[in-house]
């Protein structure tokens, strides 16, 4: 998934949670709307599994035997609860959705994929992810490749409007080069930039209106499109990568890193919130690196995930050393 400062070693299928230390956990006092949040928890026996907070109160996913495995996703009806992720199972990845703690693999394990997002559309169930090298996306567990003239390409993200289905991504170009791209009801479309280097990481359909988030030139420029068409965020001058966006009207907020001085002076990642392009640290100064998530809104009030909580309006709720949160979904009352 995203985490540019996550502690996974991924090919050693290695996963240490709790990166840097943690503050006591604040619980939200919202009594509007309910917080559903995503990722992994360490389990007694060191394993890291995936998990889901409503509210604070966790409740884990998956098969703590396994060893590894996390929920990258998150969405509600209100009713039903569903989480994507993976499973790490003899060194391959299984991509996997939980509904109320049932779990469905996607695969059968013989070759790695990938989750990135999931959707609903009435009673139908979409995960979005890779496998084998290849976009694809599920629905109600059947495979649908999304194909292009590459080598290699990853969806990131995944948005359902009507009947309409929206996924974003990228592909490798023949120099080696990453390109932005998405695909509206399986048919490829490409992001006209002049980078090197570009990607797509969240999607998002606001009316009628496709808004995606992601990164060009490498990662220095922080970007959305509406409707295909780029607005860059910074200035290239350093590294900032917005990996959730939200919409409301005519604002635009985006969540993600960038380069910004911590404890001891040094340069590291920490967790932004952009608001129609002006930046919002959530972390301060004497604080370790960081890395916001996703993003979702309720009224007036900015929801953000990341590290092992979340930020409501830029104060901190956290779960616990032992956490990792990726994604997060608001159900109001």
């Amino acid at each position: 998934m995203h985490k540019m400062i996550f502690c996974l070693l991924l090919m050693g299928f290695t996963l240490m949670v709790g990166c840097k230390k943690g503050s006591p956990m604040h619980p939200s006092n919202d009594r509007s709307v309910d917080v559903y949040v995503s990722g992994n928890s360490l389990t007694v026996n060191n394993h890291s599994i995936a998990t889901y907070w409503k509210n604070g109160t966790p409740t884990k996913l998956g098969d703590t035997t396994l060893g590894f495995s996390r929920a990258t996703s998150i969405v509600s009806d209100g009713i039903n609860v569903y989480a994507a992720g993976v499973l790490f199972y003899n060194s391959v990845s299984i991509p996997t959705y939980w509904k109320n703690g049932a779990e469905t693999r996607l695969s059968n394990g013989s070759l790695t994929a990938s989750v990135s997002g999931i959707a609903l559309n009435g009673s139908d169930i979409y995960v979005a992810g890779s496998d084998s090298g290849t976009a694809v996306y599920w629905k109600n567990g059947v495979k649908v490749k999304l194909t292009y003239n590459a080598q290699y390409s990853t969806a990131n993200a995944i948005a359902i409007k009507g009947t309409d289905i929206y996924v974003g991504g990228s592909y490798i170009q023949p120099n080696g080069y990453s390109k932005a791209i998405y695909w509206e009801n399986g048919i490829a479309i490409p992001l006209v930039d002049t980078s090197q280097e570009s990607s797509i990481n969240a999607i998002t359909v606001n009316n009628n209106d496709v808004y995606m988030v992601g990164n060009t030139d490498y990662f220095a420029k922080a970007t959305y499109w509406k409707n295909g068409a780029p607005t860059i965020v910074t200035n290239g001058y350093s590294t900032a990568i917005p990996y959730g966006i939200a919409v409301d009207g005519s604002d635009v907020y985006m969540a993600g890193v960038s380069v910004g001085i911590t404890q001891g002076g040094i340069n590291k990642l920490v967790s932004t919130v952009w608001k129609n392009g002006t930046p919002t640290r959530l972390t301060g100064e004497n604080f370790g690196a960081s890395d916001a998530e996703a993003i979702a809104l309720h009224g007036t009030d900015v929801y953000v995930t990341g590290d092992n909580g979340y930020w409501k309006n830029g104060v901190v709720t956290q779960f616990g050393t032992n956490a990792q949160t990726f994604g997060i979904w608001l159900v109001p009352h």
